[in-house]
């Protein structure tokens, strides 16, 4: 009997083709925040996306791309949309976020603003990716809501 796995013979390559075959619809870009882990998880099961999405978690989330600074994110980005043949991007920030030294005025304008920028920026590099921007505000109390 043939060895399936013998790499000599051609064999096996089969299997590495099929086994590296996997795709997700999305990845989403997420701040860091301990806070919002429980909520986030919550929204990626609603939306259907737990289990088809690659997750990006940095402090600030889109903060690194807006300001000039996200090569480990544009890492992410590239290595999500070449193998996992993603073709959407969830950019999701935060008010009080302490990445921008924590609430500030006019917070969620701030917020949507940073993400039109960075949606722009995304769209520059990777035109047939949609973008999907995402804010959480984050109440006085500790209370999610979701502004999508």
């Amino acid at each position: 009997m043939a060895d399936p796995f013998d790499f000599a013979q051609g064999r096996g390559c089969w299997l590495i083709a099929n086994f590296m075959a996997h795709n997700c619809s999305s990845l989403v870009l997420h701040c860091m925040d301990f806070r919002l882990q429980p909520a986030i998880r919550r929204w990626l099961e609603q939306q259907n996306l737990l289990g088809d999405c690659d997750v990006v978690s940095v402090a600030g989330a889109c903060k690194d791309l807006d300001e000039g600074v996200g090569d480990f994110i544009w890492k992410q980005i590239d290595i999500s949309y070449r193998l996992h043949n993603m073709r959407q991007i969830i950019l999701m920030n935060h008010t009080d976020c302490g990445a921008y030294g924590g609430r500030m005025p006019d917070d969620e304008n701030k917020h949507q603003e940073i993400m039109a920028r960075t949606e722009k920026l995304i769209a520059s590099k990777y035109p047939d990716i949609k973008v999907k921007k995402v804010l959480v505000t984050v109440g006085e109390q500790g209370e999610i809501e979701w502004q999508e």
